[in-house]
């Protein structure tokens, strides 16, 4: 049997069906209030939170996604540490991490709670951080940073050729970004010219085409892709 809410809610759909007019006068502030509750649920999940942290860490699990694809015999760099959760996990299993991340109140958080003695945190602008001062670098971890860059190229280019790679015809990019086809009400909302976005910070949410043609106008391909929870988890290389 279908809930009272459910049923509640049919009703007054019909109702607002009878005619278009009253259906398009609803379509957009419904939409709106669709993007708000899902943000609003995000911060009261957190609040609720016995750890303090948002929920899609234990659901999601995608440090696991990158912890698993590390070697233990490898310097790694977290760029967009943020509180040092990655940094930390990573700094588990491999032998160096740095973690770059631009929030001053991040970074002493990541150092107060996340600190091991094989990570070093700097709070920097990763698209115009000095990287030659660091260590042989074996790969990079951008979880959920790319979407947040507005020339990517050019970070991605300054990645390739200023960083000190242990391996120079062997460049691993470890890379999480949102899919904008995660649903149908995504590319509706941008249809109608609503924000759609997760994060309003957001200069791109991609399709695996962008994905895959921004990637390569770099000279970086992805050598294995896969999507979870309307995500890209990619292992991308450059020689």
């Amino acid at each position: 049997m279908e809930g009272t809410s459910s049923v509640r809610l049919k009703k007054v759909l019909k109702m607002a069906l009878i005619n278009k007019l009253t259906a398009s006068q609803l379509i957009r502030p419904v939409l709106r209030l669709h993007s708000y509750c899902y943000r609003l649920s995000s911060e009261l999940a957190i609040i609720i939170s016995k750890e303090g942290l948002h929920p899609k860490h234990s659901i999601l699990e995608y440090e696991s996604w990158f912890y698993n694809h590390v070697e233990t015999s490898w310097t790694v760099l977290d760029v967009g540490s943020n509180t040092g959760i990655m940094a930390h996990l990573l700094a588990g299993k491999v032998a160096k991490v740095y973690g770059i991340e631009l929030q001053q109140s991040l970074v002493e958080e990541a150092k107060k709670t996340f600190q091991l003695p094989n990570i070093e945190y700097f709070c920097a602008d990763a698209t115009c951080f000095f990287y030659q001062e660091l260590q042989p670098i074996d790969c990079v971890v951008l979880s959920n940073v790319l979407e947040h860059i507005k020339n990517r190229s050019y970070f991605l280019h300054k990645l390739l050729t200023e960083l000190p790679w242990r391996k120079p015809y062997e460049k691993r990019f470890l890379i999480r970004v949102p899919l904008i086809t995660r649903e149908w009400i995504v590319m509706y909302k941008k249809r109608l010219g609503l924000e759609y976005r997760l994060d309003d910070t957001h200069y791109i949410e991609y399709t695996q085409e962008q994905f895959a043609q921004e990637l390569g106008e770099c000279n970086i391909r992805v050598v294995n892709l896969d999507i979870r929870y309307g995500e890209i988890y990619a292992i991308c290389m450059s020689d």
